[in-house]
């Protein structure tokens, strides 16, 4: 047991004192999370290790989703060093869309997305280093990279090649290393980037290439654009009925609200799009706007002369109600 009294910045504290508490238990909740991603390979398993802080048990965090079924595991590799080998296993996490609010916000961990991506370096299962590309060159944090997250687990016995400190708390990759880590953040990087890119390219194959978006962003000759897109059902009815009818202006004018491109432009300008707001509150089930917005875009499908099912089929592929539940009552 280990037993922290008299805490620096505390000592002379009012016990009635309710912002210095919650302080004090903001800092509790820190501490947890820290040994809980430290120590986390203590805490699972048959032999087990059992933390709490304050009395409440701390829990493990795994950074690299080992149990979630559209995680990605790529190759492991033995690299041999110095008499012994070091372990290396990338993990490409699987993208915002195939999470719930909460395993999204768990995944992203105590930095958030950005910085929670690189390489986690182990010794004696005990983490040393968390979310860094260790310094290597052309390895600087993007967003794009955010999936990205690598295992290396290095032996005690090579401490002095890994500089690791007597707080065990940094490393630096020896020389012999550096070519090979390089390689397979390259490899994990490029994986991780595919995943971001192709989001909206893989919700269109799942929804049969039909996807339909409210913007189209092109990136040509260096130059990024945004346009509406004129072949979108709702935005294709405006045109044709000339905005004679004010609730499909309303709607479609909501739909474009809702649907700014934010977070293609921020992965195009290789800026986080962590903390971009989703259209209608993102996935989930359909909120009254939304619906509204739906429904309107019903009514066009079915007076251009489509059956009732299959409006609501051309909704279930349009983005954003294709991430959203509800539509296939209307």
């Amino acid at each position: 047991m280990v037993l922290w009294q008299r805490l620096r910045g505390y000592r002379d504290v009012q016990v009635g004192n309710k912002k210095v508490q919650q302080q004090f238990y903001d800092e509790t909740e820190k501490a947890s999370a820290h040994l809980g991603l430290v120590f986390a390979r203590f805490l699972i398993g048959t032999a087990q290790l059992e933390l709490q802080v304050a009395g409440v048990p701390v829990e493990p965090w795994d950074p690299f989703l080992c149990a979630h079924p559209s995680v990605r595991r790529l190759p492991v590799e033995s690299l041999p060093f110095d008499g012994h080998v070091v372990t290396v296993q990338p993990f490409v996490l699987p993208g915002l869309q195939r999470l719930s609010p909460q395993e999204a916000a768990l995944a992203g961990g105590p930095r958030g997305w950005l910085r929670q991506q690189g390489f986690y370096v182990y010794r004696r299962n005990r983490l040393i280093l968390s979310g860094s590309w260790l310094g290597l060159r052309g390895m600087p944090r993007e967003e794009r990279y955010n999936l990205a997250r690598v295992v290396v687990d290095i032996p005690a016995e090579t401490d002095a090649q890994w500089q690791v400190d007597v707080r065990k708390a940094t490393v630096v990759p020896p020389v012999a290393l550096r070519g090979h880590l390089r390689r397979i953040a390259q490899m994990v990087r490029t994986s991780a980037a595919d995943t971001v890119r192709t989001r909206g390219q893989i919700a269109a194959r799942q929804h049969g290439g039909n996807l339909a978006f409210a913007w189209n962003v092109r990136r040509d000759n260096g130059k990024i654009s945004c346009r509406i897109n004129r072949k979108h059902p709702l935005v294709k009815g405006v045109l044709e009925d000339g905005g004679s009818e004010p609730a499909r202006v309303k709607a479609l004018l909501r739909l474009l609200e809702e649907t700014v491109p934010v977070p293609a432009l921020r992965v195009l300008h290789e800026t986080d799009t962590a903390d971009d707001p989703e259209p209608f509150g993102g996935a989930g089930e359909a909120d009254q706007q939304a619906v509204e917005v739906a429904q309107q875009m019903f009514n066009v499908l079915v007076s251009q002369g489509r059956s009732p099912e299959e409006a609501r089929r051309v909704i279930r592929t349009t983005q954003p109600f294709d991430q959203l539940r509800g539509f296939w009552t209307i």
